[in-house]
């Protein structure tokens, strides 16, 4: 048995189609048929039904996943156990990020961890949670932070942080600098929220119907850096998590104004590929990344003891 019948197959199930698993090991679907045909072979035992409706996995293919996953897994350990046998933190980290961290947090992070790990090569995917998801299960990044999503398939998850949502208004509006606002304050408002169909939008729309809540007035953009810029020149506001906006606690280029009742809390997770192992160089990377966020929230506690 190879070590590559292995990963074709736990892609194959992972993917639930051959097709989408071929071009996630840039492989042909005929080679990776053949693969999973051998494998099936050498185990005297079907693991996956075919029908022309598609692939779904058998009894044994179901059991067989989750020992092939611990195969990989261990690999992967062992690997990089012997290069860390070399007593330098190196190497390479893929990294995908949602847009509030990059436009806050990333850049002291990138900083402080390039100086205290300077062979540690990063690299960032800035997305939101369908791209980087997506990227996480086509090995395309070792890792993604983004805000809980729903359960896919050949990923594994683990709470990173907890935020909170605030309106940003400009700094000439009526409203004092850090004066909490409710949901009935929002529907005299003229509101630049995320497209329909968006992960955050949607979660905001329903929050906010619950409570009767609708803006006067709505300008749909997905680019968060857009709308801080649109809210800083205009009347608009916007609702964007709190550790985006920590830098306008200080250089007051915008007010900012914490949502209560309710109040819309924002978890953010860990997504890692089913197989992988989180390296030491990641793991200091994500300690660093954590750190600078806490580092926010700590100034928002200072600037208001409720956040």
């Amino acid at each position: 048995m190879k070590i590559q019948q292995l990963s074709s197959f736990v892609a194959v199930y992972e993917e639930g189609s051959f097709s989408r698993a071929a071009l996630r090991e840039n492989a042909t679907q005929s080679g990776l048929s053949m693969q999973i045909q051998k494998l099936e072979a050498q185990l005297g035992v079907l693991l996956f039904e075919r029908t022309p409706k598609g692939i779904t996995p058998t009894v044994a293919g179901k059991r067989f996943y989750r020992r092939a996953v611990d195969i990989l897994r261990s690999l992967k350990i062992a690997q990089m156990e012997a290069q860390g046998s070399r007593g330098v933190i190196s190497g390479k980290i893929h990294a995908g990020i949602l847009p509030a961290f990059t436009q806050s947090i990333i850049a002291p992070t990138l900083v402080e961890f390039n100086e205290c790990y300077p062979d540690v090569e990063v690299s960032i995917l800035e997305g939101f949670s369908p791209i980087l998801m997506d990227a996480v299960i086509r090995g395309e990044v070792d890792f993604a932070v983004i805000p809980i999503d729903t359960q896919r398939q050949g990923v594994r998850y683990r709470h990173f942080a907890s935020d909170r949502e605030v309106l940003v208004s400009n700094i000439s509006s009526s409203l004092e600098h850090l004066e909490p606002v409710n949901a009935a304050q929002l529907q005299a408002l003229k509101l630049v929220l995320p497209t329909r169909g968006n992960a955050r939008r949607d979660r905001l729309d329903l929050i906010l119907s619950e409570y009767g809540a609708t803006a006067s007035s709505v300008l749909e953009m997905d680019s968060m850096a857009a709308a801080l810029e649109l809210v800083a020149s205009s009347d608009w506001m916007t609702i964007l998590p709190a550790v985006m906006c920590g830098r306008d606690l200080a250089s007051r280029r915008r007010k900012l104004h914490p949502i209560e009742m309710p109040r819309i809390g924002v978890d953010y997770i860990l997504v890692e590929p089913q197989t992988a192992v989180t390296t030491e160089g990641a793991s200091l990377f994500l300690e660093t990344l954590n750190n600078q966020f806490q580092r926010t929230v700590d100034q928002w506690s200072e600037a208001f003891p409720d956040f």
